[in-house]
């Protein structure tokens, strides 16, 4: 019993160590998804960014827009090298019991056929810690410039 308590702390420890996801170099097959929800209000956004496409997508009290376009591969991988550079993949975050109807921001990023995935979300219950709140704003940040710059607003 002693053995499997060890063997199974030592599980945990390598669990919850913080191993880097994202890979050093943009894999060909990136895809970015960015999601607002906008709570209690009638409102919302998404944006798709991959290689071969971009769709954004905005629901405002009904009225419905999308927009399509594209990225270069230097603008996909000035994409990559902000979510590298804020450590996308280490951003930690909490859940919190008692919110309701909290909107916010949720980035997912895919690759390798959609095996891997790293997602940060600062929306409903989830809160990115404090400490990643820099980082967190430099990637969610980067992102809402894009939006605005590639559908012009």
């Amino acid at each position: 019993m002693k053995y499997l308590l060890i063997l199974f702390m030592g599980f945990v420890a390598g669990c919850s160590a913080q191993t880097k996801m994202l890979p050093s170099t943009r894999p060909a097959d990136l895809q970015v998804n960015y999601h607002y929800d906008g709570g209690m209000l009638y409102y919302m956004e998404d944006l798709l960014l991959s290689k071969d496409s971009c769709v954004y997508m905005k629901n405002d009290n009904g009225k419905k827009i999308t927009k399509r376009f594209r990225l270069s591969p230097a603008e996909m991988d000035e994409l990559y090298a902000i979510l590298l550079t804020n450590k996308f993949d280490q951003i930690e975050s909490k859940s919190e019991t008692g919110v309701y109807d909290r909107g916010g921001i949720t980035v997912r990023a895919n690759w390798d056929k959609n095996k891997k995935l790293v997602e940060v979300s600062d929306a409903q219950t989830t809160f990115v810690n404090e400490k990643w709140r820099k980082e967190w704003q430099g990637v969610s940040n980067y992102i809402t410039s894009l939006i605005l710059h590639k559908t012009n607003g």
